[in-house]
């Protein structure tokens, strides 16, 4: 049973769809009222930039 919840959170964690947001103060990617690291690129001076937030992380400008 077990297996069966992990296998079942990490499809959804996997299928989770990406979700836009902007780059913010500190060099985050803000999404809503979350805010999320950047996993590739970077939002340091770039406040405003389009950034895609998935699975807890964000896909940054270059």
């Amino acid at each position: 049973m077990q297996i069966f919840n992990i296998a079942v959170a990490l499809t959804v964690a996997l299928v989770a769809p990406a979700m836009a947001g902007q780059c913010y103060i500190g060099g985050v990617c803000k999404e809503g009222i979350d805010v999320y690291p950047c996993k590739t690129g970077n939002c340091h001076q770039k406040i405003g930039a389009s950034c895609t937030v998935s699975g807890g992380s964000a896909t940054c400008p270059a």
